[in-house]
């Protein structure tokens, strides 16, 4: 893979990951369960779901993404992921999702990354989160602390 192509790949798997999710509780979720939540943002960036995984999201975060995604959709991708491991530090999470993920990049073949490190910190298989009352969500930090005060 060309260095182009490399960057693209990476550019692409990091919108997933940071855009690559509180309101309304998914079917299915246990938003009790940081992991499951991380689990089901993945799954919903993969299959295109814009809204799915905006609704796992704080408030600021998802105004944010709803920006990054101009209120459009997302690359589509295919996965096989699980959690690898979560690592809960009083109300915020950082689950690391292993397993393969690829996305349709406009190439020949779709653009595929694989992670098989439960403590891997490449943000392509990093989901932070937050927990708000009992549960908890997808947030961005970096843009949440840097935030105006006002």
């Amino acid at each position: 893979m060309s260095f182009v192509a490399g960057s693209r790949v990476r550019a692409a798997f990091a919108l997933l990951a940071l855009t690559g999710v509180l309101a309304g509780c998914a079917d299915g979720i246990d938003r009790t369960d940081p992991g499951s939540v991380a689990y089901a943002y993945f799954v919903a960036m993969a299959g295109g779901d814009v809204e799915a995984a905006s609704d796992l999201m704080t408030p600021v975060s998802r105004e944010a993404f709803e920006a990054m995604t101009l209120g459009g959709t997302v690359n589509e991708g295919t996965y096989s992921l699980s959690v690898g491991g979560v690592t809960v530090t009083d109300d915020t999470a950082r689950a690391t999702l292993v397993g393969e993920m690829c996305v349709d990049a406009g190439q020949d073949e779709p653009l595929c990354m694989t992670n098989d490190d439960p403590n891997s910190q490449d943000p392509s298989f990093v989901v932070d989160l937050v927990k708000q009352g009992d549960e908890w969500c997808v947030w961005f930090p970096l843009l949440e602390q840097n935030l105006p005060d006002g």
